[in-house]
């Protein structure tokens, strides 16, 4: 699997210096993307290039000396608690760490962030509570446009993830300056 960094798909895109680039991953794994479950959420991160190079050489840093070869929050919190020992149990890499290990993980993953200086966007939606809304209601939060003859055919209204994901994008041109691009990187969504 090629792995690239953020600052690299910018300058593969031709970005100029000054543009950002809004990485967004769904943080609510496969659970969150029906609306059978209970929130559904789109969430990320927005910067210039300096900023992904600094979190990218923080982010690598952390994993290395953790000996993770890459972090997938699904995989770290998955586990099951032993009803002998007590303890919680999980797959490798994590194998064996107390929950001190996992607080400093965690800890050293968030301070790259901060570090970073990185902006986040994105919405958690209540799918229950999307659903209660009207029809065209629904389909106002899911699209750009605007009321006119082809409104029946227009946004996801059975869908609260396009409505979380409209207010994710629009958070992320909220921190793009006057005249500057911001490119969208999405993981891929499986539904």
């Amino acid at each position: 699997r090629l792995l690239l960094r953020a600052s690299d798909l910018l300058r593969i895109i031709g970005a100029e210096k000054g543009s950002l680039i809004a990485m967004y991953k769904l943080l609510a794994d496969e659970s969150g993307l029906n609306t059978d479950e209970e929130i559904c959420v789109v969430a990320g991160f927005v910067g210039d290039v300096d900023q992904w190079d600094e979190f990218d050489n923080g982010w690598t840093e952390v994993l290395k000396k953790c000996g993770i070869p890459e972090f997938h929050g699904v995989d770290f919190w998955d586990g099951y608690f032993d009803d002998d020992s007590g303890a919680f149990i999980r797959k490798h890499p994590y194998e064996g760490w107390t929950a001190a290990d996992d607080y400093e993980f965690v800890d050293s993953l968030l301070k790259v962030i901060e570090n970073s200086k990185l902006k986040h966007a994105g919405a958690a939606i209540r799918s229950s509570l999307f659903l209660e809304l009207t029809q065209d209601e629904r389909r106002y939060l899911t699209t750009s446009g605007v009321p006119d003859k082809n409104w029946d055919n227009r946004g996801a209204p059975s869908d609260p993830w396009y409505a979380a994901f409209r207010v994710a994008i629009t958070g992320a041109a909220r921190f793009t300056p006057t005249g500057m691009k911001v490119y969208p990187f999405f993981d891929r969504r499986d539904s």
